[in-house]
């Protein structure tokens, strides 16, 4: 088997068949070992995936990302729980955006919400997925 080198945040796959893509947001760009490495850091590739304009989003995603943190979803280079700033930083640049202000946000979308309003999106995440496991039931018994 071939062996590539550093793997990274990206756009593009290369090397790789049989990856249906038509669904990703972030994917790893494999770069391959026969490639001259530079001995300057390069610049990333900007990413093609951007969060969503529409009303709301930018702050119900920050109440999705910030209880991943909370359950202990992301963890840093050692294994040790990553708090929030770091988390949010790193997903800044694969989503095109800054989000150093997501706890401004998060602040602010207190002041303007009712708790069932706020933790709306938690229910709409859960029936969208109750939704892809029946669809996925019905296509197993089709079969």
């Amino acid at each position: 088997m071939k062996n590539y080198g550093p793997v990274s945040i990206g756009t593009n796959i290369e090397h790789v068949e049989g990856v249906d893509n038509r669904h990703l947001t972030i994917v790893n760009q494999v770069v391959p070992e026969e490639q001259p490495q530079s001995a300057s850091p390069e610049t990333p590739v900007p990413s093609q995936v951007h969060l969503n304009t529409k009303r709301s989003t930018k702050l119900n995603f920050f109440r999705v990302i910030k209880a991943l943190c909370d359950q202990g979803f992301f963890v840093d280079a050692s294994g040790a729980k990553a708090d929030d700033k770091t988390v949010f930083e790193a997903l800044s640049p694969a989503l095109n955006d800054d989000f150093s202000d997501y706890s401004g946000h998060l602040s602010e979308g207190l002041n303007h919400h009712k708790l069932d309003t706020r933790s709306e999106i938690f229910q709409k995440l859960r029936d969208t997925y109750e939704a892809y496991e029946m669809n996925l039931e019905e296509q197993r018994k089709n079969r």
